[in-house]
């Protein structure tokens, strides 16, 4: 019987997910797709940094975070922000000649 608890991911009942089913189908499908063993909060840092790479705004990046400052996420990501300027160096680049 569907619950509607207004959530993104939920049971097939739409009742809340519990972290240890969670975390036992994260690895079963990392394992499937022979990936390294990583925790669930292991992509939230992923995330952010593939995000930054892609030159996505800090603000941005901070407001999907949850963090209260943007302060926190550049402290955080910091040694990834060189990366970003220097792809976004090289976009700028090739537009020119383009």
């Amino acid at each position: 019987m569907w619950e509607d608890n207004d959530l993104v991911f939920s049971t097939q009942q739409g009742r809340f997910l519990l972290q240890r089913n969670t975390r036992r189908s994260f690895y079963r499908m990392l394992k499937v797709a022979e990936l390294p063993h990583m925790r669930v909060y292991d992509l939230r840092h992923s995330a952010a940094s593939l995000l930054l790479h892609w030159g996505v705004d800090i603000k941005t990046i901070s407001g999907m975070l949850g963090h209260s400052k943007s302060q926190i996420t550049m402290d955080q990501y910091a040694h990834l922000m060189d990366d970003a300027q220097k792809v976004a160096a090289t976009k700028m680049e090739q537009l020119g000649t383009a």
